[in-house]
């Protein structure tokens, strides 16, 4: 029988453990775009500001009943620029929130949520 706090110790432990990734070189070739987080190239022309949120749930704080995932939300990301005629996106900024299990709304009810947010300027020459 497990004791108390090494049950404890392991069902706290997923909610320490979290990677996000992206492929963007894999994701410019496919989509034919340029990515950066830095300023559009010179004489590049802004098409406008784009944003994709993505919110999902972890019951418990762990077990992925809706998951978030990067490479998807860059992907729309990505897909909206595209529709907007742009050659690119630059200033790329992320953020992820994910889930936890000591996350509360208010104690003692747990927010069990997550959720990633990406903006971008597209841009043309």
């Amino acid at each position: 029988m497990l004791k108390p706090t090494l049950l404890l110790a392991l069902l706290l432990l997923p909610g320490c453990w979290a990677v996000h990734k992206a492929d963007y070189l894999a994701l410019e070739a496919k989509m034919q775009l340029h990515f950066s987080e830095g300023e559009p190239p010179a004489k590049a022309t802004t098409l406008g500001s784009i944003s994709v949120t993505q919110n999902g749930f972890y019951l418990l704080g762990f077990i992925p009943m809706v998951p978030i995932n990067l490479q998807e939300s860059m992907e729309e990301l990505a897909r909206r620029a595209k529709e907007m005629g742009a050659q690119g996106i630059a200033k790329i900024w992320y953020r992820v929130d994910p889930p936890g299990v000591l996350k509360y709304v208010a104690f003692p009810i747990p927010d069990w949520s997550a959720g990633i947010q990406i903006t971008g300027m597209a841009w043309k020459k």
